[in-house]
């Protein structure tokens, strides 16, 4: 009888050191689940966060692309402003140099030339 409850008390303790490694194990599972349900979260708030940077940067780009954009664009504007004005000068600084000529042909006196070339070139500086 006492190989009997010995053998019953030793069967009862592999019972409940089972149960116990059981409950380990499944704790043990649990935990690398929670853990790994974590790490996921964490690998989606930080591509989320990427992605907010990448797009914030696209939109820092652009704006910068389009300053760029904006300020060439005036620059040849006014470069264009400049280069028609120098034109208009040059044409004006021409016809009076023409008129020179054709007033020396006709006989004007160089004091007289002298004052028509001013009037002209104050006339063209306007």
């Amino acid at each position: 009888m006492s190989d009997q409850s010995t053998d019953s008390l030793k069967n009862e303790w592999e019972k409940k050191l089972h149960t116990a490694v059981a409950g380990m194990e499944q704790e043990k599972f649990e935990l690398q689940k929670k853990q790994t349900e974590n790490i996921q979260e964490l690998l989606e708030d930080t591509n989320q966060r990427l992605a907010k940077m990448e797009a914030e940067y696209g939109a820092q780009t652009q704006a910068t692309a389009s300053d760029v954009i904006e300020d060439l664009e005036q620059t040849v504007t006014q470069l264009r402003q400049q280069l028609q004005d120098s034109e208009h000068r040059r044409l004006k600084q021409l016809r009076v140099n023409c008129l020179c000529v054709r007033e020396r042909e006709n006989g004007f006196i160089p004091q007289e030339l002298e004052e028509v070339q001013n009037t002209i070139q104050m006339c063209v500086q306007r």
